[in-house]
This record gives structure tokens, C-alpha cells and sequence, in this order.
């Protein structure tokens, strides 16, 4: 499909994928002292890729390689590295008996700090690190898990800049491992490095690289704006706690209440940001078992608060795991309302970059994703 996008129309949705991102398929999680099978599976995108493409409804594109300043344009160095080095950095603490010179292939954190910092030095120690740098037991560092997590946000980096360079409406990022978790320099939740953040910070690069070269351009320059809007059953505490304190991108998410549901600390609706990103955050916590008109009361909150900051760019983090079927949640949207919840923020008519974020029905995901791009599609043709 040579033509995918025209006269302000889409003919198709622009998808960004690489198989790549399933070479990560972590091994076990951990749950109260006991092995858990992971949800994180190869087949969460594999299914979508194969439904979206029978759909007819994408056209495939590869992801752009990114040099690594786009990351640690968001990621502290250290912790980047930290993700690139640990399955091959010897651990060399204490007893020769616990020495590992080659390395760990998976690594789990043994322990977390366990007080603020009362000193200005930091152990250099590898298993200090891992505890330092993730913070749970269901997010292993795996050998693959670098580079898995580096191509899924090289497909967000593409997808930028296919709205900013191809002026595109819509990409899709299909993205894996997800993101919204990760923080600065903290990995959890499946998430390593944040697909959405990165995104959002290289297109804010861009707009203001152009609006420095047309100073003196007649035409209108694009707003320094971007909102992220997050509709995970999960609070993207990793997103929240990048842009806190910035007025530059907006932070909307609906999800369950942090009372009863991963990540537990944050997610509140009285975190409303700091400094110049006050009133820059907006939590928008669901109880258990929220069903589709609850949902859209909320959803109608989060695109008012959208619609009035008046971004640039969009950027939806778009989680499947509100769906009835999710195994690991709770919230009652049926398949159907993937196709009104795309329609509604595609009413937005603002450039959108859509990066898949968690969902776990993995038999029902594809079906789910093309509701999604069918309720998108319908509405940007009208």
C-alpha cells in the first residue's frame, strides 16, 4: 500500500514493528516467595501483528536506529548502561562461593534500598545495582532484554517522526516490551525504557529545532506541547515521574485506583505535579470492576483536560488490559468499546502517535487492537 495517508484522511494506519521485540521472553516472575508464569509472552505482539495485518487496515513499516542520546535524553547514562552491561558485568561481592564471573543470564533484584540516602557515596557493587535500578520481582533482565527494549523505542522514534517529518495523523507504534513503568533510572513492571517519554521528548527536540530555523517564517509555529494520554489499567508511574515537574508535556491517565493494583505508590488523584508542572498531571483512579459507562465518564474528563491544554501531539499509551477478559485485572470494557474508545479520542484531531503499553488476553489481543484502528480509521474518514 503505497499511499496511506492523504488529503488529511487515513487510508490506512502507519505501523511501526520489528520481530525483534519479541526476542525478550522473560522466564519467570515471582509472586509471595513462589515461581509465577510470566504474562509478559512473544505472543502479545506476534497476535496483534497477525490480525492487523489480515485486516488490511496497516501498512508495515520497520523501525529508524536511533543513536542512544535519545534515550538518555530521558534515562540517566548510568542506568542505560546499567540495562546494556548486567548480564555480562561479573559480580564479585563478598564470598568467592557467591562470585559469578560470567555474569547472570536473568537478574532479579535481591533487595531494595531500604532508606533515603544518608551519605553522598553509593555502593559500586552489581547486586546493589540491580536492586538500586528495578523495582520488582516480575521485570528480569534477561540477556535479549536490552536490545528487545532498545528496537521498541526505536518503533516510537519512527513513529515521531513519521507525524513530525510526513506530517502523518496517526502511527502506531506496536511496542514491546511496554514502557509506561519505567522511570528515570528504575526499571519495573515489564518496562525498561520509556517508549512514550522518549517519544514525547524527541518530537518537543523537533519542534523546537524547526521553530528556531523559521524565526522568520510568516506561518504559525507549533506549540512546545505535548500530552500523553495513558489508558492502561496501570498508572504509568514511570511517565508521571519523568514529566512531574514540566509544563511542557501534559500527563492524563485513567486506571485503576494504586489502593488494590500494581504499581501501589502512586497514581492518586491528588498528584498533580511540582514546580512548573502543577496542575501539568491529572490521575484519574477507577474502582474495581469499572464498567464501560464509568469508563467513559472518566474518558470524557481526561480528553477535556487534552482538548484544553491544546497540544502539538498526542501520544496515547494504549494498554488492552481494561478489557473483561484480561486475566490479571478487573475492569469490564467489552471488545466493542475499543472501537467507540478509538472513535472518541480520534475526535481530537490532534497528530497522534499511539505506543502499545500492557494487555495480557493474548488470544483475544489482535482482535482487540483491530477494533481499535477500526474505531480510529472510521472517524478521521468522516
Amino acid at each position: 500500500k503505497a499511499v496511506v495517508q492523504e488529503k488529511g484522511k487515513v487510508v490506512v494506519v502507519d505501523l511501526v514493528y520489528s520481530a525483534d521485540v519479541e526476542r525478550f521472553d522473560p522466564p519467570v516472575g515471582w509472586y509471595m516467595g513462589s515461581m509465577v508464569p510470566t504474562a509478559e509472552v512473544p505472543m502479545r505482539t506476534q497476535n496483534m501483528m497477525g490480525a492487523l495485518r489480515a485486516s488490511g487496515l496497516v501498512c508495515v513499516t520497520t523501525p529508524t536506529a536511533y543513536q542512544s542520546d535519545k534515550f538518555t535524553a530521558v534515562h540517566d547514562r548510568e542506568y542505560f548502561e546499567f540495562i546494556r552491561d548486567v548480564n555480562t558485568t561479573p559480580i564479585v561481592d563478598g564470598s568467592p562461593a557467591l562470585a559469578m564471573k560470567d555474569g547472570p543470564a536473568s537478574v532479579y533484584p535481591m533487595l531494595s534500598p531500604y532508606s533515603a540516602p544518608l551519605s553522598q557515596q553509593r555502593s559500586s557493587s552489581q547486586i546493589a545495582k540491580i536492586g538500586r535500578y528495578c523495582f520488582d520481582l516480575a521485570t528480569p533482565i534477561t540477556e535479549e532484554t536490552f536490545a528487545a527494549a532498545y528496537k521498541s523505542a526505536e518503533c516510537a522514534l519512527t513513529g515521531a517522526d513519521m507525524l513530525f517529518h510526513q506530517n502523518k495523523r496517526i502511527a502506531f507504534a506496536l511496542c514491546r516490551p511496554p514502557g509506561h513503568h519505567a522511570m528515570k533510572a528504575v526499571s519495573g513492571g515489564f518496562c525498561y525504557f520509556n517508549n512514550a517519554a522518549i517519544a514525547a521528548v524527541h518530537l518537543l527536540s523537533l519542534i523546537s529545532a524547526s521553530s528556531s530555523s523559521d524565526n522568520s517564517s510568516t506561518q504559525p509555529q507549533q506549540q512546545q506541547r505535548i500530552a500523553i494520554l495513558d489508558v492502561d489499567y496501570h498508572h504509568g508511574n514511570g511517565t508521571q515521574e519523568i514529566f512531574y515537574d514540566r509544563d511542557d508535556v501534559l500527563y492524563v491517565s485513567i486506571h485503576h485506583t494504586p489502593d488494590t493494583a500494581f504499581p501501589y505508590y502512586t497514581g492518586w488523584a491528588d498528584e498533580r505535579g511540582t514546580g512548573k508542572g502543577q496542575g501539568f498531571n491529572l490521575n484519574i483512579p477507577l474502582p474495581t470492576n469499572t464498567g464501560e459507562t464509568e469508563y467513559t465518564k472518566a474518558l470524557e474528563q481526561a480528553l477535556e483536560a487534552v482538548k484544553e491544554y491544546a497540544p502539538s501531539y498526542l501520544i496515547l499509551s494504549l494498554g488492552f488490559d481494561t478489557f473483561e477478559g484480561d486475566p490479571i485485572t478487573s475492569f469490564q470494557l467489552g471488545a466493542d468499546y475499543f472501537v467507540a474508545m478509538a472513535t472518541r479520542i480520534a475526535q481530537l484531531d490532534v497528530p497522534t502517535l499511539i505506543v502499545g503499553e500492557g494487555g495480557y488476553a493474548v488470544d483475544k489481543l489482535g482482535d482487540l487492537a483491530v477494533n481499535f484502528i477500526t474505531g480510529w480509521i472510521k472517524t478521521d474518514n468522516k
